[in-house]
């Protein structure tokens, strides 16, 4: 979608999962970025936030 590339519905599990991370953990992923700098990472990188061991 950032890249104007086709997609599928993998975009919105990704979308649904970073909500629930979310609700459980109460923080931001990717805090310390800006939306632009996470979407790159994400996108480019394949970063994906960590889960917290509690």
């Amino acid at each position: 979608m950032i890249q104007h590339r086709s997609y599928t519905l993998k975009v919105d599990v990704y979308s649904f999962d970073i909500t629930l991370w979310e609700l459980i953990t109460g923080f931001l992923p990717y805090r310390s970025m800006t939306a632009v700098q996470a979407a790159f990472v994400v996108v480019n990188k394949g970063a994906r936030p960590k889960i917290l061991n509690d």
